[in-house]
């Protein structure tokens, strides 16, 4: 007779295998509900970065802060909304 007890498993490790199933299940379920905006978001936030960048360029008479942190500010939000649309 072939021994199967080594196979048995305790109770805690059958609430560990469903805990993680059900992690599993609930992350692609929320994969799922959140997936279908980020290519739009990606988009607004590319523009937004895009709009900031032709402004900061537009301005004769601003500060060099000003030309900083607006440089900064559109190379962030152009990166962030290409990497949305990417992925």
């Amino acid at each position: 007779m072939i021994d199967v007890s080594k196979y048995e498993k305790t109770e805690e490790e059958w609430n560990r295998l469903k805990l993680h199933r059900n992690k599993k299940v609930q992350d692609m379920d929320d994969n799922r509900k959140t997936a279908w905006n980020k290519p739009i978001v990606g988009a607004f936030v590319f523009a937004l970065g895009l709009f900031g960048m032709i402004t900061m360029s537009e301005y004769e008479e601003a500060p060099v802060w000003f030309y900083a942190i607006g440089g900064v500010f559109g190379a962030i939000t152009l990166g962030w909304g290409l990497y949305a649309l990417a992925t």
